[in-house]
């Protein structure tokens, strides 16, 4: 009876593993699904990514952008990048050594801000975001976000959090509205993650800067 027992538990544990296979190859379908309409149906950024081996070597990502207005003062910006030979280019700054990457977009994210606008002030309230690794060369570690919503010399309003998962949703609770048209002003998000190349045995961090105004400190 005993062995009975343990042979039915097994089973419904593998019956639980196995029926959880398929949600997450469609969650991971939807959230790439999401990462083509930004780069299909929203603009290009001034602002690039950069993805840097520890060698040096160096590559300006693509960044895509669209913003959603969801009442009269409130509002989506998204940001989506792909890590392919369509978005990126071998940084001119970078070392140019034998450590490339290979572009064949099976890394790709987005991370979306949720804000209040009044004029040119500006209150981020919330702030999500995915990683996505599809092949199994790469593995993905070091992960963090950082968000920042000030002027002049407040320093109150910046978060810096180190994710343990492939995706984030963080309430930033802050009340201040921060004015973009300043001289000293940051307002936006940055997302800082180690990529590493399995089989190549190479390190590389990617940092992605989404930006209202300013700048984003902060760093691995």
């Amino acid at each position: 009876m005993l062995k009975m027992k343990k042979v039915f538990g097994s089973i419904v544990i593998l019956t639980m593993l196995f029926g959880l296979i398929p949600q997450q190859t469609a969650y991971a379908s939807e959230q790439s699904n999401k990462v083509n309409t930004i780069i299909k149906t929203g603009k290009r950024s001034e602002k690039k990514a950069k993805l840097t081996n520890t060698d040096g070597t160096e590559y300006e990502v693509s960044i895509y952008e669209k913003k959603h207005k969801v009442s009269s003062n409130e509002y989506v910006q998204e940001y989506a990048y792909k890590l392919d030979e369509n978005n990126m280019r071998l940084s001119v700054s970078g070392s140019q050594s034998q450590q490339k990457w290979d572009s064949t977009g099976g890394t790709e994210g987005f991370i979306t801000i949720y804000y209040k606008q009044d004029g040119n002030k500006y209150l981020i309230t919330r702030i999500t975001g995915t990683w996505l690794i599809h092949e199994s060369g790469t593995a993905i570690r070091d992960r963090k976000v950082m968000a920042i919503c000030n002027e002049g010399f407040f320093t109150d309003q910046y978060l810096e959090k180190n994710i343990s998962s492939g995706s984030f949703d963080i309430t930033t609770g802050w009340t201040r509205y921060a004015d973009s048209t300043q001289g000293i002003v940051g307002i936006g998000a940055k997302s800082i993650c180690t990529l590493y190349r399995i089989y190549a045995g190479t390190s590389w961090e990617f940092v992605v800067d989404n930006l209202i105004a300013g700048s984003v400190p902060g760093g691995i």
